[in-house]
């Protein structure tokens, strides 16, 4: 899980991954009766009031306050994200995570102050952190797990560090080699690792997403950000034909009349941002229904999601409006309006079995890969 504004959905009871070696999807199960809604109780007014106090208080300490912001936060997501009437549970203890922001801070600052001075220990650092990313991901989904609860149970992760690497490492490597042919492909495992890793007491997540319903919502992101770029580039040339500007030799715009290249840059602004929003509620969209479709926690209970890309598209494009009139102030407001939006897409057949769940003994699992992901606002898209 993460705070990102965009955030996947709210955490939901998973379960153990399946057994070492195994490589094949799992198939939902497929159980009876009748879906219950998921459900968020909490209004943007509340969550406003909690996140402009956070705010203040990170400020006021130097950034000492944003561990206690940060599981205030996630207390009050999850406590409003009900199943079955019941809401979820975060446990974490802000010391755990300020500790972790401290390491991960030092390391981030060292990065920073080498990077003009010393430019082979800035290489240096660079490597070593991209080595350390894999494990960093699976501590932050450890801790997350562990301090996720739902009916008095905590989740747990049990995803291998050996595949983190497998993951996280050598599937970066991949995607960025292939020229972004194997995104889509990279994002599937990633989230096949995640979701498959979890437990919820004594029952596994089956997670049965297929790596081309990640490959048709990436292909429908790109369609939207090609218009964008179209869009964009008709519009350069409008202004050229116009005489309003005229593109050199090495691509830059170079004014006929005074502040026309302003003027261009601000026609060009709401073309990116509706690109943005739309390209991006495709992707969400389309990767939140292909991965709730196919979950499920044991034999008894299955997940569904009915996310509406339009409707997600409209509230991307309201979210970039707002956040930018307000220079980032109506954050809580599109933040809660976005949860919402994903948490109540989700419904659930078999919420009755979740209460059958064994409980688990909880390990002790440091805070360092939770602090470290945000630091470095890393989206596992949860």
């Amino acid at each position: 899980m993460t705070d990102a504004p965009h955030a996947g959905p709210p955490p939901v009871p998973p379960a153990v991954e399946r057994p070492p070696g195994a490589t094949s999807l799992q198939p939902a199960p497929q159980t009876h009766g009748e879906p219950v809604p998921m459900a968020f109780t909490g209004t943007e007014q509340e969550f406003a009031r909690i996140w402009f106090v956070n705010l203040a208080l990170t400020i006021l300490t130097l950034g000492i306050y944003a561990a206690w912001g940060k599981v205030r936060t996630r207390r009050y997501l999850y406590g409003h994200t009900r199943l079955g009437g019941e809401g979820f549970e975060y446990h974490a203890k802000p010391l755990a995570l300020l500790k972790g922001y401290l390491i991960s801070g030092a390391f981030f600052a060292a990065y920073a102050l080498a990077g003009n001075s010393y430019p082979v220990l800035s290489a240096v650092l660079l490597l070593i952190g991209a080595g350390l990313m894999p494990w960093v991901l699976w501590l932050s989904l450890r801790f997350n797990a562990q301090n996720t609860g739902y009916l008095g149970l905590r989740l747990r992760f049990r995803g291998s560090l050996q595949r983190s690497y497998r993951v996280n490492l050598w599937g970066a490597l991949a995607a960025g080699l292939s020229f972004g042919i194997m995104i889509p492909l990279f994002q599937h495992r990633r989230r096949r690792y995640a979701w498959s890793g979890l437990s919820f007491g004594d029952q596994p997540v089956l997670f049965g997403a297929s790596a081309k319903r990640f490959y048709t919502a990436g292909a429908l992101a790109s369609v939207w950000f090609l218009l964008g770029f179209l869009g964009i580039g008709f519009l350069v040339n409008a202004f050229e034909e116009a005489g309003l500007i005229s593109v050199n030799d090495q691509g830059e715009w170079v004014d006929r009349d005074a502040g026309s290249s302003d003027l261009l840059l601000a026609a060009i602004a709401p073309i990116a941002l509706v690109a943005l929003a739309l390209g991006q509620a495709a992707w969400t969209a389309g990767t939140h229904n292909a991965v709730f479709r196919k979950l499920g926690v044991g034999p008894d209970v299955a997940f569904d999601a009915r996310l509406s890309t339009f409707r997600l598209m409209w509230r991307y494009l309201q979210n970039n409006f707002l956040l930018l009139v307000t220079l980032g102030l109506a954050y809580p407001w599109t933040r809660v309006a976005t949860w919402r939006l994903l948490v109540e897409s989700i419904s659930v057949r078999g919420v009755e079995n979740l209460a059958r769940a064994a409980a688990a003994p909880p390990d002790a699992i440091s805070a360092l890969g939770d602090a470290a992901s945000s630091a470095f606002d890393l989206d596992l898209g949860l």
